[in-house]
């Protein structure tokens, strides 16, 4: 009595015990360990380059805006040295005239004030009590610069008398209340 695979076998004709045809052509490999270990290298490998790519990308982006905050910082706390010179000017620390450029007081010596003070002129007359004052901030370091200008009082040539007009409504006594 014979077997049911080797009947069956029988029946699909003769071929050898590794699966290959009688006529000797060979079949196709089928995918082994090998050729699977292969293209899981090659995925890992290109899957590594995309990271490496994207987070260099993701780096270089989050190191301009790392320079770009900083550079905005050291703006605006040039402005604010800035505005604090020209109060000091304004309420009489420091003479309205061109001084600088040199070093503010620690911890501020990396940055510099500049004073230029010129007579100011209005419709081509020379308003002898006013002057136009710049204030020049910069940074050592950096590139960070700022010039702030105003319109002041020169105290020293003042014609104009600082009289303030009185208040008519002051010479009536007290505002009635609306709510007794």
């Amino acid at each position: 009595m014979k077997s049911p695979a080797l009947s069956r076998a029988l029946l699909r004709g003769p071929r050898d015990l590794r699966g290959g045809s009688s006529s000797g052509l060979a079949r196709p490999a089928s995918p082994g360990p090998t050729s699977q270990r292969a293209a899981v290298l090659l995925e890992v490998i290109l899957a590594l380059t995309l990271f490496v790519f994207a987070a260099s990308i993701i780096s270089t982006s989050l190191q301009t805006a790392v320079d770009r905050t900083q550079r905005l910082h050291d703006q605006a706390h040039s402005l604010d040295l800035a505005a604090s010179v020209l109060a000091e000017i304004e309420i009489g620390i420091r003479p309205a005239q061109s001084a600088g450029p040199d070093h503010f007081e620690a911890p501020f010596a990396a940055w510099t004030w500049q004073i230029e003070a010129s007579p100011y002129t209005f419709g081509g007359t020379d308003s002898a009590a006013l002057q136009l004052v710049n204030v020049i901030v910069r940074q050592d370091s950096a590139s960070a610069v700022q010039r702030l200008s105003r319109i002041i009082e020169d105290a020293t040539r003042s014609t104009i008398t600082n009289a303030i007009p009185e208040n008519p409504l002051a010479a009536q006594g007290p505002t009635p209340s609306l709510f007794p």
